[in-house]
């Protein structure tokens, strides 16, 4: 178990790396299996039962617009089930599909087009 842990040791991304640090070149080769364990690891973290900083929603933008069709979609859903004193999952969705990536795409494009 250690030795399969340390050969792939570069491959563990935590949802901080992605989220807070804007890491998005950890996850660079990351195939559909791999993005939505990402995906699931994010929700689990319960990091979408909070409102998200601005830098934040914009991580997230800059790898949501990366992602497979089918993956995107699951973490989009995800966002709007954070729950929370002020309903933060509306709130992060809501300022969510507004940002523009860092390589231009949008995420409402990229939505829309998921569908």
């Amino acid at each position: 178990a250690f030795t399969d842990f340390a050969a792939n040791y570069e491959r563990q991304v935590s949802v901080e790396d992605i989220v807070t640090h804007g890491r998005i070149d950890r996850v660079a080769d990351f195939g559909v299996v791999e993005h939505t364990a990402m995906c699931d690891k994010m929700e689990q973290s319960g990091i979408f039962n909070r409102v998200l900083t601005a830098d934040e929603l914009q991580n997230l933008g800059n790898y949501f617009v990366r992602l497979p069709s089918e993956v995107a979609m699951r973490l989009f859903a995800a966002i709007p089930r954070g729950e929370g004193e002020g309903n933060p999952g509306a709130i992060n969705v809501a300022a969510f599909y507004g940002i523009t990536a860092d390589n231009g795409q949008q995420v409402s494009e990229v939505v829309m087009t998921s569908i």
